[in-house]
């Protein structure tokens, strides 16, 4: 039976081809945060899903001033095991301290207190005289604590730390950066004793001289948040700092939405109503109360669907995402693809490569971005062919 030129080429374009291309990622990026801070450094981590949200000037030098206490806190927690010790208060452990305007309980020489009241002491009122007992009890001087601190900022690994003091004050010498202060804290969470402390709301001292039935001390990062009536959703706890040089810093930790956050901000100015360190950590938890670890977009989602023309036929090539994308992004979001490649090709008498970038954006972000080569095929009919032929050799 012989077949007519008509019934073959019905038969021709009824073929279609679908070609899948998968592509390489140049830049996966995470949603962040995009907020105006009054902090000029600042870093928010979440531990979970190990993911940055914010990063401003998180490795540049600063003056941690009294977040340097979480370093005090957790060598003391590390060293003493007993937490009803006593410890005598002696004239070095308040030396100075007054003139410096540091905070203070204001224990005074031949005050009795246990370690748990210095550690107390320590993370709720910010107190520089329960940090030097504490330090001079362990190592015998501040300085001799102070090497200490160096050696267990080398062993955690931060890059550009360093410490003279125990309490935060001043000294060009001792700085920190963000990144580092959030490492640190990362480690001082894993101590559970740190973060029921860290925690508590208030607590009552054994006597001392001037408070004879014991003295009351709050949480003054806490407190801080509630006497401005600043939202805080998810905030566990922190430690606040200050000093002319180092300016309002603050290092917190917050659980939410199945985050586990580390937020640190330095060197902030602001007014005693709207400091910068608490209005900065206030807005950054209202923002990220409206955000969850989501997928974006599944493993091998049609990104693209580019259409070739053959002379009797069509093929399709689609672009598919390569590997799920998930990450901490907005509740409200839209997702968009863009792509440096056309929709449709006519096909020539050899393949063609075409280069191009494949760009993921949610929101007004760039979340993912990849380069490719997609190749156009040739025409695949040999009727197709010949016509082509002809076309290009008459043109």
């Amino acid at each position: 039976m012989k077949m007519t030129v008509k019934r073959m080429i019905c038969i021709m374009t009824s073929v279609l081809t679908v070609m899948t291309v998968f592509f390489t990622v140049v830049r996966a990026d995470n949603y962040q945060l995009d907020i105006d801070l009054m902090s000029d450094y600042a870093y928010v981590y979440d531990m979970t899903h190990d993911i940055i949200l914010l990063d401003k000037n998180s490795e540049e030098r600063m003056y941690p001033a009294s977040m340097t206490k979480i370093m005090t806190e957790i060598l003391a927690l590390e060293h003493y095991t007993n937490m009803d010790r006593e410890i005598v208060i002696t004239y070095p452990m308040i030396e100075g301290l007054r003139e410096a305007e540091a905070t203070r309980i204001a224990y005074q020489p031949g005050d009795v207190a246990t370690v748990r009241d210095l550690l107390y002491g320590v993370m709720l009122p910010s107190a520089a005289d329960s940090c030097h007992a504490l330090a001079i009890t362990l190592d015998g001087s501040l300085s001799a604590f102070a090497d200490r601190m160096n050696r267990k900022a080398k062993e955690l690994g931060l890059k550009d730390t360093h410490f003279v003091n125990s309490s935060g004050l001043h000294d060009d010498r001792h700085y920190s950066t963000c990144r580092d202060i959030a490492k640190l804290m990362e480690y001082c969470l894993q101590n559970e004793k740190f973060v029921e402390i860290m925690k508590t709301e208030e607590y009552v001292t054994n006597p001392t001289y001037y408070d004879p039935e014991g003295c009351d001390i709050y949480n003054g990062t806490l407190r801080g948040f509630k006497r401005r009536n600043l939202p805080a959703p998810g905030l566990v706890g922190g430690k606040t700092g200050f000093t002319d040089e180092a300016l309002q810093c603050l290092v917190c930790y917050a659980e939410l939405n199945d985050m586990k956050l580390i937020i640190v901000t330095a060197h902030g100015s602001g007014t005693s109503y709207m400091p910068a360190h608490f209005g900065d950590v206030s807005n950054i938890l209202c923002e990220l109360n409206d955000w969850h670890y989501a997928r974006v977009m599944d493993d091998r989602q049609v990104q693209q669907t580019i259409t070739i023309h053959h002379q009797f036929s069509d093929e399709t090539i689609e672009i598919l995402n390569s590997g799920d994308i998930d990450m901490i992004v907005p509740d409200a979001r839209v997702v968009r693809t863009e792509t440096d490649f056309v929709d449709e090709y006519d096909s020539g008498l050899e393949d063609v490569e075409k280069k191009g970038k494949v760009t993921v954006w949610c929101n007004d972000q760039i979340i993912d971005e990849r380069e490719m080569t997609i190749v156009i095929p040739k025409e695949r009919n040999l009727v197709g062919i010949v016509i082509k032929f002809f076309k290009k050799l008459f043109r």
